[in-house]
């Protein structure tokens, strides 16, 4: 492979980890949302004293920020999402037709590796050292 395909690739993949972190921040806003109205459902039917009532808010207060903790990043995540999926998107698309034709034709600088006995992926990480 490459070294401008494995690029596009782990670009690729960037992306589609920003939508595996959003999807997983989805779920655990709607799992603290569940929760909390558990917990409201618990303190409309309950009798407390102040002790209780008090370990009752800190509960509630404790899953109250941990979803705002999740919402912010889910926020951040997408406005990048926002700014790079679709012109990222696009270009990759680009990008990948490119490398293929380029691959798959037989340009001048192809033909004068024909009867090389190494490739790139060879000299690599001497290259990059």
């Amino acid at each position: 492979m490459c070294l401008a395909s494995r690029r596009v690739r782990e670009i690729e993949s960037v992306l589609n980890g920003i939508e595996d972190d959003l999807n997983k921040l989805s779920k655990a806003v709607s799992n603290y949302d569940k929760e909390i109205n558990n917990l409201y459902h618990k303190l409309e039917v309950s009798k407390f004293n102040a002790c209780e009532g008090y370990y009752f808010s800190k509960q509630l207060q404790g899953l109250l920020q941990k979803r705002r903790l999740v919402k912010t990043e889910m926020k951040r995540l997408r406005i990048l999402s926002k700014s790079l999926g679709k012109s990222i998107t696009d270009r990759i698309e680009n990008v990948q037709k490119q490398l293929h034709k380029h691959l798959h034709e037989d340009n001048g600088v192809m033909a004068y590796q024909v009867n090389f006995d190494m490739s790139f992926n060879d000299i690599e990480s001497e290259v990059f050292h």
